[in-house]
C-alpha cells in the first residue's frame, strides 16, 4: 500500500503509476488523502509508504526528505487585496498546511477571514478560479488556471518539510526497486 498526499495527487499521480507497470498484477494499492491521514495510516502500519508532508522534526521511518516552496495563489484576473480587509483565505479542512500558514499570519497580525473550505484541493482550485479568495499550495502544484499571487499583502511563506516515510518494520532492501520507483515519482524535478 502507498500513501500520497492529496495536494500532489493531480500533478504527479500519472507519474506514480507509469512507474509501477504491473500495479494491478502486483496488489499494489495507493491511498490519496491528507497529510494527518497518511500519518495515521502509516503509523497502523496498514499503509508501507507515503508522500507526505513532515509534521514534526523526526527523522523517524524517513526514506527521502527535502523542502517545497510554498506559495500564493489566486485567480488570473485578481484585483489586489485592500491594506484594511482580512486576507480572503481558502481552506482546507484539517489542513496540516493551512494551520501553519494561520500561525504566520497571526504572528505577522495580517487578519484573515476563511471565505472556503474544502477536504480536496480541486475544489480549492475551482473556488480561486472563481475569485473568492486566495489559497497556499506547494508551487509545483499550481495548476495553469492559476498564478502565483505577488501581492504585498500577503506574508511571506515557510519551505514546507516533505519526504517519503515507511511503516515500522518495513524491508527497504527487499523492496528496494519499489521505493526507488516511488521516491523518483514523487520528488520534484531537478
Amino acid at each position: 500500500y502507498l500513501g500520497l498526499q492529496s495536494a500532489y495527487a493531480q500533478k504527479i499521480l500519472a507519474d506514480v503509476v507509469s512507474r509501477f507497470p504491473l500495479l494491478s498484477s502486483r496488489r499494489y494499492q495507493l491511498v490519496c488523502g491528507g497529510a494527518l491521514f497518511l500519518a495515521d495510516k502509516l503509523k497502523s502500519g496498514y499503509i508501507d509508504l507515503a508522500f507526505l508532508v513532515a509534521q514534526t522534526e523526526s527523522r523517524r521511518n524517513l526514506i527521502a526528505e527535502w523542502h517545497e516552496k510554498l506559495v500564493w495563489v489566486c485567480a488570473p484576473d485578481q484585483a489586489p487585496l485592500p491594506d484594511d480587509e482580512p486576507i480572503p483565505f481558502v481552506s482546507r479542512e484539517d489542513g496540516f498546511i493551512d494551520r501553519r500558514v494561520m500561525e504566520v499570519m497571526d504572528d505577522a497580525e495580517r487578519p484573515y477571514r476563511i471565505v472556503f473550505t474544502a477536504t480536496d484541493l480541486a475544489s480549492q482550485f475551482a473556488a480561486v478560479e472563481a475569485g473568492i479568495g486566495v489559497l497556499i499550495a506547494p508551487e509545483r502544484v499550481v495548476p495553469n488556471t492559476l498564478i502565483v499571487a505577488k501581492d504585498h499583502n500577503l506574508p511571506p511563506l515557510p519551505d514546507l518539510r516533505v519526504g517519503v516515510f515507511c511503516k515500522e518494520g518495513f524491508d527497504i532492501k527487499h523492496n528496494k526497486s519499489l521505493v526507488d520507483a516511488f521516491v523518483a515519482a514523487v520528488q520534484p524535478p531537478l
